[in-house]
C-alpha cells in the first residue's frame, strides 16, 4: 500500500486548489485508471481531521483540477456531518501521530539534509507512507519512527509524489 499524507490547512486548501487537486491526483491516478493500492490524505492542521481518499473506493474521480477539487471541497464541507461526503473518502477528528500509526512503514519524510536519496529508497519498497508539508518541515517530534529522504531538488508536493510513485513502479516492473 501507498500512503501519501499532506500536512496543510483548510486555507491553504481554499487559496491553493491546484496543489491539493494535483496532489490527489497524483497520488491516487495510474494513466486513465486509479490506483487500488493507493490513499491520498489531506491533514488539515488547523482543525486536526484527516480527509482520506482511498483509491480502492473513490469514484468518479477524474484527472483534471477542477474535478478533483469538487471532491476534495465536498468533503471539507461535510467536516462534522456523519454521513460520508463521497464514496471513497472518509473523514476522521485525529492528531497526526494517531493518523500515522493507521498506516505502514517505513514512513518517509522529506529532508534536505538527509544523506538518503528517495531514489535509492523508494525503489526497494513496496509499502510506505510519505509525509509531506505546503509550509514547513516535518518534526520529529510530531512523528515516531520516521526516515528521511530528500530529492535531487526542491519539488512540489504533488511532483514528489509523482517521483515516488514512478521509482515504485519502475522497481515493480
Amino acid at each position: 500500500m501507498r500512503v501519501f499524507v499532506l500536512i496543510t490547512s483548510t486555507r491553504q486548501v481554499q487559496e491553493l486548489r491546484g496543489i491539493h487537486s494535483r496532489f490527489i491526483v497524483a497520488s491516487l491516478m495510474i494513466s486513465r485508471s486509479i490506483r487500488r493500492d493507493a490513499v491520498a490524505c489531506l491533514y488539515l492542521q488547523d482543525i486536526e481531521h484527516a480527509v482520506l481518499f482511498h483509491g480502492s473506493k473513490i469514484r468518479q474521480l477524474r484527472a483534471d483540477e477542477a474535478s478533483a477539487f469538487g471532491i476534495i471541497n465536498k468533503a471539507i464541507k461535510s467536516i462534522g456531518k456523519t454521513r460520508s461526503p463521497h464514496s471513497g473518502v472518509t473523514i476522521m477528528k485525529t492528531d497526526l501521530k494517531s493518523l500515522l500509526r493507521r498506516f505502514p512503514r517505513p514512513v518517509l519524510v522529506r529532508d534536505d539534509r538527509s544523506s538518503k536519496n528517495i531514489e535509492e529508497i523508494a525503489k526497494t519498497l513496496s509499502d510506505i507512507t510519505y509525509i509531506t508539508s505546503m509550509q514547513r518541515e516535518v518534526t520529529q517530534h510530531e512523528i515516531d519512527d520516521y526516515v528521511s529522504v530528500r530529492f535531487p531538488r526542491q519539488y512540489s508536493p504533488e511532483q514528489e509524489v509523482t517521483i515516488i510513485n514512478i521509482l515504485m513502479d519502475h522497481a515493480r516492473s
